[in-house]
């Protein structure tokens, strides 16, 4: 060092983070909320589409067991003259069929109409089938089988002379082998099942 002069000192940089870098981070920052609040959004919807699918599954699988088990057991001749009770046209059908055991009716077999009512539900009228004897029946109950329903499409499998086909009305004093069940839902419903056929008794 040289005598007399006074060393030249350079003021080193204060510790801390500027202006521009604070903005650069808080940037940085938000982008991470925005993609961590756009997966939870995304993750939440999931969930809730994958929820309604299996209640969906669950309401069409419920629907499918009870009309196939109710077409399976349709009473083929409960009449005097040994015909069955079947009335059926493109919007409901109603027959005489087997229903669960029920301790608290002397029968299993039941008077049934399967249609849609004004509230738009896939709906089961259903009576007990009495005999005469017994006195009167009981009065007819309403179980709900589906919401939300615009109508429904039924139809029957003829044979025919030639080739077998679908009709949309049934007076046959015989069971159709096959019957056929579409539900038709509103337009803005998302819900689209696969047709419902079930074969009857005397197939």
């Amino acid at each position: 060092m040289t005598p007399g002069v006074t060393p030249r000192v350079t003021p080193g940089r204060e510790h801390g983070f500027t202006l521009l870098e604070l903005l650069v981070s808080l940037v940085i920052f938000g982008l991470l909320l925005a993609a961590l609040g756009q997966g939870t959004r995304f993750a939440l919807a999931a969930r809730q589409s994958q929820t309604h699918q299996i209640e969906v599954d669950a309401d069409l699988d419920t629907v499918d067991r009870t009309v196939r088990h109710l077409i399976n057991t349709m009473d083929a001749g409960l009449t005097a003259d040994m015909t069955p009770h079947f009335v059926a046209n493109s919007r409901s059908m109603g027959f005489t069929a087997g229903l669960p055991a029920m301790a608290w009716y002397p029968t299993r077999q039941a008077d049934v109409i399967v249609a849609v009512d004004a509230a738009h539900r896939l709906v089961l009228r259903w009576a007990p089938h009495y005999p005469v004897l017994l006195g009167p029946p009981p009065l007819p109950q309403v179980t709900p089988l589906l919401d939300g329903v615009d109508h429904i499409e039924l139809s029957y499998w003829t044979a025919g002379r030639t080739r077998g086909l679908w009709v949309d009305r049934w007076d046959a004093k015989v069971l159709p082998e096959l019957v056929r069940l579409r539900i038709v839902f509103f337009a803005k419903d998302r819900r689209h099942w696969p047709d419902i056929v079930a074969a009857t008794a005397v197939n």
